[in-house]
C-alpha cells in the first residue's frame, strides 16, 4: 500500500480468523471487529513494527437466548400413521405431543390422552415425519455477508406450507444464514429448521459472490474451518477446488474440528470417484452418467457415503424439472400462489432470468418424448434405486427450484426409477436426519423425538404424488395449517402479510389477489 506521497505504508495482518463489521475507534488507534460470539480489537501500535506483536484483545459477549418451547400438549387421533420405525405403519393411531417432544406413539386404543390436551381428529388423513431437504437453495447465496434475512421470508413460509420441517442449503451467505437459523430456535422467526453451510469453500477466483478459498497449506483449510466453528456453523461444503490435495486437506480440517465436509458434485465423474475415496460423507448431485455400475455402488456402499442426488436439477442428462414442468400447472396449486412469488428459473433451456414466477418458468420449459424422458433423469433415477438397494443412505433434495413443492418433486422423481412409495418417503425423511446426525431427535415418529410432524389429506404409499396433500405441519411442537401457515392448535397466531399482501404494490410477480386490496 502506499500514501498519497507514494511512499510505502507498513501492512500487517490483525486476524488470523478474519472477522465481519470492521470499524475503526474514534481516535484511529484500534481496529475492531466482531467474531461469532466475540469483539476483537487490534492496537496499531502494537501490530506495526513490532518484532511480536501484542495479541488480539477479545470481548465475549455471552448472549444467551432461550430456545423456543410452545407449551400444551396436542393429541393427533385416529390417523393412518407411516412412524419411520422400520416399516412400520399403524393404521389407527394416536400421536401425543407434550411442548415440543413426542410423547407417545402407537394404536388408538392403546393410547391414553392427557387430560386437557387438544384434540386432532385426523381420521381418514394420514401423519407422518415432516419432510427434510437435503439441498433446500431457500435462501439467496448472494445476500450481503454484512445484511440481514427479511423477518417474515416467504420461501420459509412456502417450506412449512408443504410440509418441510428441516431445510438444509448447501450455499448461503454468512451471516444472514446464521442469524436466521438461530432466530427460528429462539422463536423470532417462523419457519422450518435451519442447516446453513454459510458461504461455500470455493476453489476458483472470479466468481461473481466473491467466494473463493484458496488452499495453499493445512492451515489454510483450518482456519477456514474454525471460523465456522467460531459463527455456530456446523458443515462446510467443499466446491471446485482444483486439486484433490486441496480437498483432502479440507476433509482432514473437517475431521479434526468437528464439521461435516459436504461436497458439491461439479458435474465430474473422475472427481465424484475421489470425494467418496477421500472420505467426503455425502455427495450433492448425481454422478453425471446415466447407468452406474457395480463398481460404482459398491464404492458408495462400503464408503458408508450418503448421497443426494438432486434429479430435479439431474447432471449430465436431461432434467426432472422439465418433466414435472412439463405435466403440471404449477402455478394452479394454491399454496404456489400464496406463498412463492418466484422460481428458480435460471435453469430453463430458455433463460427467463434467474428468478421468476412459476407461470414463466412453466411457459419457457423443454417438452420432450416421455422416451427422452426414459433415457434422461429415469435413467438415474434407476441408477439411485441400486444405491438404496445396496444400502446407501439416499437424500431427497430440492435444489429450492420452488420452495417447499419442489421437495415433493424430488420424491416423485425418486419413484420413477422404481424405489418403492415407503423408501422414498425415508429418503425424504429420516434418512436426511442421519445425514446431518440428527436421526436421534428428528425424522421418525417415537417418544422423546422433537415434534415434526405433517398431516395430509391423501396417502402417499398408495400415489407417491400424494405427498403434496399437506394439511398441518407441526415443527418443534407449533401447528400450522398448511394453506395459511397461521399457527393454530393450541395457539391462535395468524401470520402477518407478506409485503404484496398489501395495496398495491408495483413490479409484483405473483398473481394477484383482488381481497389484497381490501386488507
Amino acid at each position: 500500500m502506499l500514501d498519497a506521497t507514494g511512499a510505502a505504508l507498513p501492512v500487517a495482518r490483525v486476524s488470523e480468523l478474519g472477522g465481519y463489521g470492521l470499524v475503526w475507534s474514534a481516535d484511529s488507534a484500534q481496529v475492531r471487529w466482531a467474531l461469532g460470539e466475540e469483539l476483537q480489537s487490534a492496537t496499531v501500535a502494537d501490530r506495526f513494527g513490532a518484532r511480536t506483536p501484542a495479541p488480539v484483545a477479545t470481548t465475549r459477549i455471552n448472549l444467551v437466548v432461550p430456545s423456543d418451547l410452545p407449551s400444551g400438549t396436542v393429541a393427533f387421533t385416529n390417523g393412518r400413521i407411516i412412524t419411520m420405525r422400520g416399516d412400520e405403519v399403524i393404521e389407527r393411531g394416536t400421536v401425543v405431543v407434550d411442548g415440543n417432544r413426542i410423547a407417545a406413539v402407537g394404536a388408538a386404543d392403546d393410547i391414553a390422552i392427557p387430560a386437557g390436551a387438544k384434540i386432532v381428529d385426523v381420521s381418514g388423513k394420514i401423519v407422518m415425519p415432516g419432510l427434510v431437504d437435503m439441498h433446500g437453495h431457500i435462501n439467496n447465496c448472494y445476500y450481503t455477508s454484512s445484511g440481514l434475512m427479511p423477518q417474515k421470508q416467504a420461501s420459509r413460509f412456502a417450506d412449512l406450507a408443504y410440509g418441510v420441517t428441516l431445510n438444509y442449503d448447501p450455499y448461503t451467505s454468512e451471516l444472514p444464514s446464521y442469524s436466521q437459523a438461530e432466530m427460528t430456535l429462539s422463536g423470532d422467526m417462523t419457519g422450518p429448521r435451519a442447516i446453513e453451510s454459510g458461504f461455500i469453500a470455493f476453489g476458483r477466483s472470479g466468481k461473481g459472490d466473491h467466494a473463493f478459498l484458496p488452499i495453499a497449506s493445512y492451515e489454510d483449510a483450518r482456519v477456514f474451518v474454525e471460523r465456522k466453528r467460531e459463527l455456530g456453523g456446523i458443515i462446510v461444503k467443499s466446491y471446485r477446488q482444483p486439486m484433490r490435495s486441496q480437498r483432502q486437506q479440507l476433509i482432514k480440517a473437517g475431521r479434526d474440528g468437528g464439521i461435516m465436509v459436504d461436497v458439491e458434485g461439479e458435474s465430474n465423474f473422475y472427481n465424484n470417484l475421489t470425494f467418496i475415496l477421500d472420505g467426503n460423507t455425502n455427495l450433492q448431485h448425481n454422478f453425471p452418467i446415466a447407468n452406474y455400475y457395480d463398481d460404482v455402488v459398491q464404492l458408495m456402499k462400503y464408503a458408508h457415503a450418503s448421497h443426494t442426488p438432486t434429479l430435479v436439477i439431474v447432471f449430465g442428462e436431461l432434467l426432472g424439472e422439465n418433466y414435472i414442468y412439463q405435466h403440471n400447472r404449477v402455478w394452479e396449486d394454491p399454496k404456489a400462489q400464496t406463498f412463492i412469488q418466484v422460481t428458480t428459473s435460471g435453469y430453463s433451456p430458455l433463460a427467463p432470468g434467474h428468478y421468476a414466477p412459476p407461470y414463466v418458468r412453466g411457459m419457457t420449459t423443454m417438452h420432450a418424448a416421455d422416451e427422452i424422458y426414459d433415457i434422461g433423469f429415469r435413467s438415474v433415477s434407476r441408477s439411485i434405486k441400486k444405491l438404496d438397494d445396496a444400502g446407501v443412505t439416499i437424500n431427497a433434495g430440492s435444489h429450492g427450484q420452488a420452495a417447499g413443492l419442489a421437495q415433493h418433486w424430488e420424491m416423485w422423481l425418486l419413484a420413477e426409477g422404481g424405489m418403492s412409495n415407503h423408501r422414498v418417503l425415508r429418503a425424504g425423511t429420516l434418512n436426511g436426519a442421519k445425514t446431518l446426525g440428527l436421526d436421534g431427535q428428528i425424522g421418525s415418529l417415537e417418544p422423546g423425538k422433537l415434534a415434526d410432524l405433517i398431516v395430509l389429506d391423501r396417502d402417499p404409499l398408495a400415489d407417491i404424488h400424494n405427498t403434496n396433500s399437506v394439511r398441518y405441519t407441526m415443527v418443534n411442537g407449533r401447528l400450522f395449517d398448511s394453506y395459511t401457515v397461521n399457527e393454530i392448535g393450541n395457539y391462535d397466531h395468524p401470520r402477518g402479510k407478506f409485503y404484496w399482501e398489501v395495496g398495491h404494490t408495483k413490479n409484483i410477480t405473483i398473481e394477484w389477489k383482488k381481497a389484497w386490496a381490501h386488507q
